[in-house]
């Protein structure tokens, strides 16, 4: 956080029903309890925030269907419409990585969230470009993360001075790591994903890429 007056924004969302469809790598159970023991850190230095329960802790990979984006039609239409050729998609490509591993070395304190940051991931960069040319395909607003992030903390206040924890935050060590073999595919319900469904799994077998060549996608048969 580079503004030292920089204060909170709340989060309109935080613990609502929800809609999202989103592509998001699992951390193993070391690498959870290690983030929830900053999370630990955190609680109570800053009164109005709210932690992201530790068994909700994600990285999202990529975004088929934004929580914080309105679309022309409902969510789960177009879930129904696309979902299926997009995930036939996204499998055919992680397919072709090995696992590959998320190390998160810092904290970084914003009006949003407090996350922990992780270092970009080649295999995650070329899901997300995949992601976002489905979108465009379907005709809608292509929009993907550009960091590769678990979110530990939201506000549930606005106007919070956040000077106080960001010191406390850059004072934290962390050294977490986790390894991803599969990714999921999971309809968000109550947001931060506190409940979700699974609705894919992609397995990272390394195999040969294809040639490359993306068919054109066309909408499923209603």
């Amino acid at each position: 956080m580079s503004d030292a007056s920089a204060v909170s924004r709340a989060d309109p969302l935080w613990m609502r029903d929800c809609r999202a469809y989103v592509v998001q790598a699992d951390l193993d159970e070391p690498c959870r309890r290690r983030l929830a023991e900053v999370q630990d850190r955190l609680t109570g230095v800053l009164p109005g925030s709210v932690i992201c329960p530790p068994a909700s802790l994600h990285v999202s990979v990529a975004v088929l269907l934004s929580v914080r984006r309105d679309y022309p039609a409902p969510k789960d239409a177009l879930w129904a419409q696309w979902g299926s050729r997009w995930c036939d998609q996204l499998r055919a490509l992680a397919e072709g990585f090995p696992p590959f591993e998320l190390r998160f070395e810092r904290l970084e304190v914003s009006q949003a969230a407090v996350i922990a940051l992780a270092d970009p991931v080649a295999a995650v960069e070329s899901l997300r470009r995949r992601a976002a040319a489905l979108q465009q395909d379907a005709g809608l607003v292509s929009y993907q993360p550009s960091i590769v992030h678990c979110t530990l903390l939201r506000y549930g206040t606005s106007g919070l001075q956040l000077s106080g924890l960001d010191r406390v935050a850059r004072a934290v060590p962390l050294q977490a790591r986790t390894v991803v073999r599969q990714l999921t595919v999971r309809r968000e319900l109550v947001y931060p994903s506190v409940v979700s469904e699974a609705v894919d799994r992609f397995d990272l077998w390394g195999r040969p890429p294809d040639d490359g060549r993306r068919p054109p996608l066309r909408a499923a048969a209603r």
